[in-house]
């Protein structure tokens, strides 16, 4: 069931990043729109607070309800960002934007820190990678544009081309992880449907030996269990071992020395070795080794302390009625 639950969360997340990445996107090919156009406006660092927005949740396990407090100060910050790109100065708004990418990078690097889940159960690693690509050729763009407003154009290209090229690497980029994120999604439904299997055939498996006794012959198999369950051989054998931690012949083991305890129990027990016979097991000595595992002491101790408690419980209760 853990591992079902991983899963479940898996794909939560999965339909998080997919959202996020899908309106990067967007604003993505807008942007170039407006490279293209030469128009000033700069909304390609929606990525700052979708990626922070996203930690945010998952450090939550998204079961929170959205804090609209944080929502409204990272939207806030992010149309000052996109009014400025339009109607400031190129200077203040170089100081401006390297500000917040070092704000945000902070930020952002605070919530990975905090993260529980496991980076092989996690598949926020696409956004991430998606992030840090981005914020070193935005920082590199931001770079030479400064550089240009006091040395001038550094190379036979402008600043606008680089940008444009800059936008349209992201594009590819971004699009690759949305197809990346879809064969993801693929294999969490196949392993859904595989750790739900497993969980209905080990609930088979254990009503199967709570409410038979075909396991008490001596020649009982796991190829007998797969005929009687109608499974494959090996999907029983891989239940066993990662769902119940044993092996098939412990599990056969532990289910025969219970049944051996209710024998020892019974008024009027059968000797030691009739009981070996009556629960499947070939020696004596087998027999003693799994009681010994299971129970802790031997087949007769654990019987003499039984009737020894049942003694005292009687005597107690006599005492108790004069």
């Amino acid at each position: 069931m853990r591992k079902l639950k991983i899963i479940e969360f898996q794909k939560l997340e999965l339909l998080y990043i997919q959202l996020v990445v899908r309106i990067i996107l967007a604003f993505l090919i807008i942007q170039l729109v407006f490279l293209t156009a030469e128009m000033k406006m700069y909304l390609s660092c929606i990525y700052c607070p979708l990626v922070y927005l996203f930690l945010v949740q998952k450090n939550n396990y998204f079961l929170n309800e959205i804090n609209y407090r944080v929502v409204s100060i990272q939207v806030s910050v992010y149309l000052v960002t996109v009014l400025l790109s339009v109607v400031s100065s190129r200077y203040v708004f170089a100081v401006w934007i390297l500000i917040y990418f070092i704000t945000y990078i902070i930020a952002i690097n605070i919530e990975l820190n905090k993260q529980t889940i496991l980076k092989t159960q996690s598949n926020s690693n696409y956004l991430i990678s998606l992030f840090r690509l981005w914020i070193i050729l935005a920082l590199f763009y931001t770079v030479l544009r400064i550089v240009e407003m006091y040395y001038g154009s550094l190379f036979s290209w402008s600043t606008k081309n680089i940008g444009i090229e800059i936008v349209l690497v992201n594009i590819l980029f971004t699009a690759g992880v949305l197809c990346s994120l879809k064969k993801v999604k693929r294999t969490l439904e196949q392993q859904r449907k595989n750790s739900i299997s497993c969980h209905n055939l080990r609930t088979e498996i254990i009503v199967f030996f709570n409410t038979s006794d075909l396991y008490l012959d001596p020649k009982f198999s796991i190829t007998d269990l797969a005929r009687i369950l109608n499974r494959q051989k090996g999907d029983i054998s891989r239940v066993i071992n990662r769902e119940l931690n044993r092996s098939f012949y412990l599990l056969v083991a532990q289910y025969r020395i219970n049944y051996a305890k209710y024998m020892l129990l019974a008024p009027h027990p059968s000797s030691i070795n009739a009981i070996v016979k009556q629960c499947g097991f070939h020696s004596r000595s087998t027999f003693y080794k799994y009681f010994q595992e299971f129970v802790g002491c031997k087949p007769y101790e654990f019987r003499n302390e039984h009737f020894e408690k049942d003694a005292e419980r009687h005597n107690t209760n006599n005492n108790l009625m004069k």
